[in-house]
């Protein structure tokens, strides 16, 4: 699998690395991931996550989703980081999910190479 973050473009070939790829928190406690089966194709997943929290992103052919946490009480929005420079991009708290959840997502994806149903998602 092709795997991206703040700082590089690698291929992962085992859970194990890439479980060890999605703990690097590189500037502010952050991260961008970006994962892909085919240089520039579908699926993809991508996943922002700062601190304890992570958005997720699905996009596959003619489909695109965002992560939605249907338990949260808070409205507005999340600031997270697309580069480590602290370019900032500003997410919907309604997508917010705990970080923890970013290992069965991760893992989901890179086994079924298909959208992770271990989460609930909202169609863009």
């Amino acid at each position: 699998m092709f795997a991206d973050d703040f700082n590089r473009e690698i291929v992962l070939s085992s859970q194990v690395e890439l479980l060890e790829f999605i703990k690097e928190r590189p500037a502010f406690n952050a991260n961008h991931f970006g994962f892909t089966f085919s240089e520039n194709g579908f699926p993809q997943l991508t996943i922002f996550v700062k601190d304890d929290y992570c958005v997720f992103y699905f996009l596959g052919e003619g489909e695109s989703y965002v992560s939605l946490n249907n338990n949260t009480t808070e409205w507005g929005v999340e600031i997270f980081y697309e580069n480590e420079k602290g370019t900032q991009v500003e997410l919907a708290k309604e997508c917010v999910l705990n970080a923890e959840t970013m290992i069965e997502v991760a893992i989901q994806f890179f086994v079924t190479r298909s959208r992770p149903i271990c989460i609930e998602w909202m169609e863009l």
